[in-house]
Parts: structure tokens; sequence; C-alpha cells
């Protein structure tokens, strides 16, 4: 089975998200060519979908994963994002291992 990466970053308020999950997905298949990637923003999830929901059918795939990385810009935002916390807690009950995406010197 081939190991998977869950992509982790805040989405709420941020209207460019999508820009920056692509941005992330692509530098993280360079880095990791043997793994596949996840991200939220391909999961089939609408902007106008309920934030439960969302958080339900995101869960469900992070828990499907072995790493998580997070998506932590410089300003911080991913640390007050409800849904990065939310994940972090789910990783650590799923011993799921976290990488931060600056770690890997791509952004």
């Amino acid at each position: 089975m081939k190991q998977a990466i869950y992509i982790s970053g805040a989405i709420s308020g941020i209207p460019n998200y999508r820009d920056i999950f692509e941005k992330a997905e692509n530098m993280i298949r360079l880095h990791f060519k043997s793994f596949d990637v996840v991200s939220p923003t391909k999961l089939g999830l609408n902007d106008e979908d309920d934030y439960e929901h969302c958080m339900k059918v995101r869960l469900e795939a992070l828990r499907k994963c072995h790493y998580m990385i997070i998506i932590d810009d410089y300003d911080g935002k991913w640390k007050k994002s409800e849904g990065v916390k939310r994940e972090i807690a789910e990783a650590g009950k799923y011993n799921i291992k976290i990488i931060h995406l600056s770690v890997l010197g791509v952004i």
C-alpha cells in the first residue's frame, strides 16, 4: 500500500486558499514522489458546504494518511485556524506524523 500525505492549512477566510493548496501540493509531489497526496481542496467539497460536513469529510481523509503536512504560512494564519487545530488533534489520535511545509524549504 502506498503511503499518503494529507495537506493541512487555513481555508476559512482565505480568498485564494485553492491556489495556496495547489502550490503546496505541487511542491510536496516534487519532494515525495512515491507518496499519494491528499488535498482537502480535491475532496469534492464546495465553499457553500456546511463547515461541520467539510470537517467530517476532511478528517475521514486525514485518517487514511500516514503523514500530514501543514502549510505554515509566515503570518501564522494556520495557528489560528480551528480546522487545522482539529486536524492536528486528529493526527495525534491516529499517530499520523506531522511535518511543516517550511521545513522542506519550499515556502
